[in-house]
């Protein structure tokens, strides 16, 4: 069989039904999966005619349009997404999100609290991980109705086991944007994952990629007060690590945290807007202009007397503003 080797098989015919599957039609197969039956799921796929197999394989939910692989996926069970590979079933379908298989290790494979099951988990997202890579090739940028990849959603969930997983290879496209036109890297600097960070900047992650408002990932880490995600952009954390290459110049790590987007904006300016008195203290030391004015004319000190306390004001007057 090809999903199993020959000493297993043994293993599991002793637990088999002894109905076929003309005995059960209607089977629900997705709840056989979700109850981990895999030798009753093998029994009943055995039983069908190639055509019925691989068309039975290839079921839909009728609500959510996941697949049987979708589900294997999500009960994180490698051994039966192995079984339905085998017997056919696609790879790259999608769900009525736009999610395909593997969009779905990105979300919902990823390490419990307790450490027995983290190593579990982990190997479960390493194995269907390579499954689904060597079954896909190119789908591994397939785009949700988001536009995101399952990069892009490992990134946003924090899920450096995935992240880590998926980055050696050369098809996973780590600069692909969603439909607001960000990258994994700005997805991780949106939670602030710095390990997730850390890991595509080590893989050629650009730094200064922009999104359709002009935002870089450092931007984004300054509004939503990640200290230690914008320390390890500006590779304060490691000086290597940025671009995976040489460190960033002064004058470099300068021009990326006084940048502009469209709106004129700079990190100081989302900094002093979300009331990170941290965040704009660490700008500041790093030399950024306090008085850079976005296109409505306000200045960081402006936006800290409309938004903030008297903390910040009193940081930006301190630093020149």
């Amino acid at each position: 069989m090809p999903w199993l080797r020959q000493r297993q098989s043994s293993r599991l015919s002793a637990h088999l039904p002894l109905r076929s599957s003309k005995s059960y039609p209607n089977m629900n197969l997705f709840q056989v999966i979700s109850e981990g039956k895999e030798g009753v799921l093998h029994r009943y796929l055995e039983d069908l005619s190639d055509t019925s197999r691989r068309l039975k394989v290839n079921d839909r939910d009728k609500v959510t349009g996941a697949s049987l692989v979708h589900q294997a996926v999500r009960v994180k069970n490698s051994a039966v997404l192995d079984m339905l590979l085998s017997y056919g079933a696609d790879p790259s379908t999608k769900d009525r999100m736009g999610f395909t298989p593997l969009h779905y290790v990105a979300k919902y494979v990823r390490p419990e609290k307790r450490r027995s099951m983290m190593i579990n988990c982990e190997d479960s997202a390493s194995l269907m991980v390579q499954t689904l890579m060597s079954a896909v090739g190119d789908g591994a940028n397939a785009i949700d109705a988001w536009g995101m990849t399952p990069l892009h959603h490992a990134a946003l969930s924090g899920n450096s086991h995935v992240v880590r997983c998926l980055l050696p290879y050369a098809s996973v496209n780590k600069e692909a944007t969603d439909k607001q036109g960000r990258t994994a890297l700005h997805n991780a600097a949106t939670v602030g994952d710095t390990e997730v960070v850390r890991l595509l900047l080590e893989h050629g992650a650009n730094v200064n990629a922009v999104d359709k408002k002009g935002l870089t990932a450092v931007h984004i880490a300054a509004k939503e007060g990640s200290l230690d995600a914008l320390r390890t952009l500006c590779s304060d954390a490691d000086k290597d690590l940025v671009n995976g290459e040489r460190p960033l110049e002064q004058q470099q790590a300068a021009e990326l945290l006084s940048r502009k987007d469209k709106q004129q904006m700079t990190p100081l300016h989302y900094a002093v807007e979300g009331k990170h008195l941290e965040v704009a203290r660490y700008l500041l030391e790093r030399g950024v202009n306090p008085d850079a004015a976005s296109c409505t004319g306000h200045t960081a000190l402006h936006l800290a007397a409309m938004h903030c306390g008297e903390a910040m004001c009193r940081l930006l007057v301190e630093h020149g503003a």
